[in-house]
């Protein structure tokens, strides 16, 4: 149905549960599927596209004044990932279902970063793991609803992946988002494109959205001739051939993307070993440690990056382990450690 082949399903709570499983009700919604299915599920798709409406509307809003202010304080930054996506792949930009806004700021930034929104009425939220590992921060604002923000300083949390991407270059090839505002800006559409790859391998190699699918298929589809040679260049100077073929045959498979069989067809012929590549195995949570560790230069970086997942930040260890409790917070560490030794 999202390939523009509508028709009613064999069996429409399965198709309506898949829908809302897979972040797609809003764009069968917009094809048309409510009108092919029972009042039930049709009900189902009809409530999850109005709750992304009402979000989008308030996201809308909110977003311009955030964005505002980081300019009038200096700060440059990129509306990335499904932010990003909704104000350039999408005809409506709340038919891309998303659960926080994505910004990326220079490592360096951080600090004014925060305390733009801090003004604004911005507060961190208790993160799970140390700032070594995590590499982003969600800030949010007590009774806002839709307004939180995750605001990156590495594009992907694996250093195999964060490695891929540098602000400045990026920056320096951004595009105006008009659609949001006047100091929107946004990852070119060959960024994008590599953005989406990585971002699948990194974070979500064990998971098959549908969305994500979705996503490669419009940016591939906006694609212009310069846009394919800009993409086939990067993953050739990044080395994600195979990070990026992995995210986009499924996509071409299911959606049959124009140019999309060309760019495959040309990252099939990149050549080299890509330490990338790593993470498209499964590893596990203890693997997955150990293979950030090897990717992580010098031993200080290192031993950051090994305290971060041993140690994580106070305010984490109090709200998950003794919300309600003034044990110690050396207790509470021990405690920790036990029960991922057991």
């Amino acid at each position: 149905m999202l390939a523009g082949r509508p028709r009613a399903p064999r069996d429409p709570a399965t198709f309506a549960y898949m829908a809302v499983r897979h972040a797609v009700a809003p764009l069968l919604v917009h094809a048309g599927a409510a009108r092919l299915l029972p009042d039930a599920e049709a009900s189902r798709l009809m409530t999850q596209a109005r709750r992304q409406i009402a979000l989008t509307a308030m996201r809308d809003r909110e977003l311009p004044r955030v964005l505002d202010a980081m300019a009038a304080a200096g700060v440059p930054v990129l509306v990335i990932k499904g932010a990003h996506l909704a104000a350039t792949c999408y005809a409506e930009s709340w038919l891309r279902v998303r659960d926080d806004t994505d910004l990326f700021v220079r490592e360096s930034d951080r600090a004014r970063t925060a305390a733009v929104l801090g003004r604004l009425g911005y507060q961190p939220q208790p993160v799970q793991t140390g700032v070594a590992v995590l590499g982003q921060t969600l800030f949010d604002r007590a009774g806002a609803v839709g307004a939180a923000l995750d605001v990156h300083w590495r594009m992907a949390r694996p250093p195999a992946a964060s490695a891929v991407f540098d602000f400045d270059a990026l920056h320096g090839r951004s595009v105006a988002l008009a659609r949001i505002g006047g100091a929107a800006r946004g990852p070119s559409p060959a960024d994008a494109l590599a953005i989406a790859c990585v971002h699948q391998a990194a974070h979500h190699g064990d998971l098959d959205l549908l969305l994500w699918a979705c996503d490669v298929h419009f940016l591939i589809d906006a694609f212009t001739p310069e846009d394919a040679e800009h993409f086939i260049a990067f993953a050739r100077a990044r080395r994600i051939g195979a990070i990026c073929t992995a995210a986009i045959g499924p996509a071409v498979s299911l959606f049959a993307t124009p140019g999309g069989a060309s760019l495959l067809e040309r990252l099939g012929a990149l050549s080299g070993a890509e330490p990338s590549a790593a993470l498209l195995q499964p590893a596990g949570r203890i693997g997955g440690i150990m293979r950030d560790v090897r990717a992580t230069a010098g031993w200080r970086g290192r031993a950051r990056l090994a305290a971060g997942h041993l140690f994580p930040p106070v305010a984490y260890m109090r709200a998950t382990y003794a919300p309600a409790s003034t044990a110690p917070m050396a207790w509470l560490y021990l405690r920790r450690l036990w029960r991922a030794g057991r």
